[in-house]
């Protein structure tokens, strides 16, 4: 019978933070990712401790899906720095010794749906071989 992975579910919040993109960060430069880099790392960080996610995996792959509170049209591939900043705040947690590809796989964007009481991005955070050790 084959080994089935770990896996692990990690819900983030929308609330008051903002669903950064690309196109913003272009736009509107340094201090506007200043400004909410932070926020995410912490949320990240913060939802971890919450979720109690083990600590010390050496390779992860993670799929995001966003929710939003309504469905206008976006790329959910442009909420990536959103993404990077809650994983960031994962390592910083203990979960994985970096976010490059030597211990990550992803983060691979999906569109989640619509959900106007809990905008959040879910994280399914599955544990796997790795394949560069």
């Amino acid at each position: 019978m084959a080994h089935s992975p770990a896996r692990s579910m990690l819900t983030i919040p929308l609330g008051t933070k903002t669903l950064v993109s690309i196109n913003q960060l272009t736009k509107k430069g340094q201090w506007y990712r200043a400004k909410h880099a932070a926020a995410w790392r912490q949320a990240g960080q913060h939802a971890s401790i919450q979720a109690g996610l083990p600590t010390g995996l050496d390779y992860i792959q993670i799929d995001a899906f966003i929710y939003k509170p309504r469905l206008n049209r976006y790329d959910p591939g442009n909420t990536y720095p959103v993404l990077k900043w809650a994983i960031d705040g994962m390592v910083d947690y203990g979960l994985i010794p970096d976010d490059n590809w030597t211990h990550l796989d992803g983060p691979h964007i999906h569109h989640g749906g619509k959900d106007t009481i809990n905008p959040r991005i879910e994280l399914v955070i599955t544990e796997k071989e790795n394949p560069y050790a």
